[in-house]
């Protein structure tokens, strides 16, 4: 199944919807984590918080530096 274009199609649109969960509660952790000081809400803390757990991974340990950027696509997304 996972052979197919469509298989790999499911399994991507899977795997991007499992994420922007994780991001969704961690935007939320950041939220609930720090008090609001200028705004009505807090701004700061969601969105590192997000932009961590988005894409922060691909650049950790710090030594990688900006490789995740120079080799592009991932291996799933340009199978498609």
């Amino acid at each position: 199944m996972f052979s197919s274009r469509g298989g790999k199609l499911l399994l991507l649109v899977c795997f991007e919807i499992f994420r922007a969960n994780a991001i969704c509660n961690q935007v939320s952790a950041g939220m609930a984590a720090v008090k609001a000081t200028y705004y009505a809400i807090p701004v700061a803390a969601p969105l590192v918080c997000g932009t961590m757990q988005g894409c922060g991974g691909g650049f950790l340990p710090a030594s990688k530096g900006l490789d995740p950027v120079k080799a592009g696509l991932s291996r799933c997304q340009r199978q498609l």
